[in-house]
């Protein structure tokens, strides 16, 4: 099964309400060639506004046709439609949480995250592809639907025997030192 395909299957499983169809490149509205990756995985996945929820962070994935308006206030002014000096050209944002950015590294592959809100952006690398973030994601988000009312019970606070589990899978997939990076960066901590 090629990439994309297992990418497919593993969000089909905890997003039936998201509308999946093949996305074709000529919906994409940059101003340059949208890399391969991405370019594949919109036309064999194609969510359409795919949103996964980790319970302390959620992120919303806009469909091709959207996502070089996703750019707007990172890439370019909005307001006064100029390129943001201290924005990197070979950074596109897949994704965002309340304006906290999943960032593909158009050089290398690498999926980058920062929180938004300071003069410079640093963003530091989490997955070293799409592939990996998105299945990263889904298990995670899959971990807090398993803890359901738990979590609501316990003031949206997730309990820690659920935050170990993720702990455990982060560091199978990805080793100790990614594994803690990831759990850092997005504040995976319990009551």
């Amino acid at each position: 099964m090629h990439l994309t395909e297992k990418i497919k299957s593993l969000l089909l499983e905890d997003h039936q309400e998201t509308v999946f169809i093949s996305q074709n490149i000529s919906d994409w509205k940059g101003e340059y060639a949208l890399p391969c990756e991405i370019s594949n995985y919109y036309e064999v996945v194609g969510p359409k506004w795919l949103h996964i929820d980790l319970g302390f962070i959620a992120f919303d994935f806009p469909p091709l046709a959207e996502l070089w308006s996703q750019q707007g206030g990172y890439y370019w002014d909005t307001r006064n439609n100029i390129r943001i000096n201290n924005w990197n050209t070979r950074w596109l944002i897949l994704a965002d949480s309340d304006g906290d950015p999943l960032i593909y590294e158009i050089d290398t592959g690498h999926i980058l995250f920062d929180r938004h809100g300071r003069e410079t952006w640093n963003p530091v690398k989490l997955f070293d592809n799409l592939e990996c973030m998105l299945t990263c994601l889904c298990i995670l988000a899959s971990f807090i639907k398993d803890a359901g009312d738990e979590i609501a019970e316990n003031d949206f606070i997730i309990p820690t025997k659920y935050v170990e589990k993720m702990r455990h899978y982060l560091i199978e997939m990805f080793g100790e030192t990614a594994s803690d990076c990831i759990i850092s960066t997005f504040e995976i901590t319990s009551e």
